[in-house]
């Protein structure tokens, strides 16, 4: 198995802890991933093309790409051991500064990523060939969103003070 860590950039440093990918080669075992609680959101993309999907304790197949809020619990999931994921480790805040919503509201969920922000990014993530261009591709789509944030707060602070 492969697990890497990725940096970030100045701009992102304030809302994202690190990228990361986790790979393995072994088909020919079945892991039994346990998470125990954690404080850090994660968006987390699997590669589902190549590569089967994690099931959760339940039975409950996991989208290609996924945010996790908040885990209060320890759980664990199933997967082959020839996998390839790649994550988004948030700081709490984040999700509120970049999605505009509160990472209590995803305590111990999974939802797809386009439920939860209208885009493509699943497809573009899958299209990636390198978890470099991966990181380039987040780190795009993070600071767009951090942008919009700055310029929607700038428009709603102007309104006040005229």
């Amino acid at each position: 198995m492969e697990y890497n860590i990725y940096n970030v950039s100045a701009t992102l440093k304030p809302f994202i802890r690190y990228f990361w990918s986790y790979k393995g080669n072994d088909e020919k075992v079945k892991l039994r991933i346990e998470s125990y609680a954690d404080r850090f959101p994660r968006l987390i993309f699997q590669d589902t093309e190549n590569y089967e999907s994690l099931i959760t304790q339940n039975g409950v197949v996991l989208p290609d790409c996924y945010l996790s809020g908040i885990d209060t619990q320890p759980s664990f999931a199933f997967m082959c051991g020839k996998f390839s994921h790649f994550g988004v480790s948030f700081y709490p805040y984040a999700l509120h500064a970049l999605f505009g919503i509160s990472a209590n509201e995803l305590v111990n969920l999974m939802p797809d990523i386009s439920d939860v922000w209208n885009t493509d990014l699943t497809n573009r993530l899958f299209n990636a060939n390198t978890d470099v261009e991966k990181v380039k591709l987040l780190s795009i789509f993070f600071e767009t969103l951090i942008s919009k944030q700055k310029i929607d707060n700038k428009k709603n602070t102007s309104k006040i003070l005229s």
